[in-house]
């Protein structure tokens, strides 16, 4: 008697997890899903700020007002490179900074997204933790 009620009791666990897997991988999909669509929002954010401004410059700073906003980061700058230097184009970092912002294609760790031009985001886990391309 006790063993079936034991047979039964483990039956019921491993269905459970069975079902909170299965809920699991829902979930995931639905947050991929959001995601997504929270991108094609920003997307869409993008094409009217491009509508909206004149200038070339305007469009680029609220474009980076966009990212800020949306992605909920602290700082982004954009820069560009102009053929001859690296120019920053919009940025809400201190300005004191841009000057080591203009020279990141020099740091390790943004060679070989400056090169292949692919996006870098960079986080710190602590608050003691400094970027690796603040020297100040």
């Amino acid at each position: 008697m006790i063993i079936l009620v034991v047979v039964i009791l483990v039956l019921i666990v491993l269905g459970l997890v069975v079902y909170n897997v299965t809920i699991h991988k829902k979930i995931q999909k639905f947050k991929n899903m959001n995601q997504k669509i929270t991108n094609l929002y920003v997307v869409q954010d993008f094409m009217n700020a491009i509508g909206e401004t004149s200038t070339v410059e305007q469009k680029i700073k609220k474009i980076n007002d966009i990212l800020i906003e949306r992605y909920e980061i602290k700082y982004s700058t954009i820069v560009v490179f102009d053929g001859a230097e690296y120019q920053v184009k919009a940025s809400n970092v201190d300005e004191k900074h841009w000057n080591a912002l203009k020279a990141l294609q020099n740091v390790d760790m943004f060679k070989d997204s400056i090169q292949s031009a692919t996006p870098k985001y960079v986080t710190v886990n602590n608050e003691n933790e400094k970027l690796p391309y603040k020297e100040m």
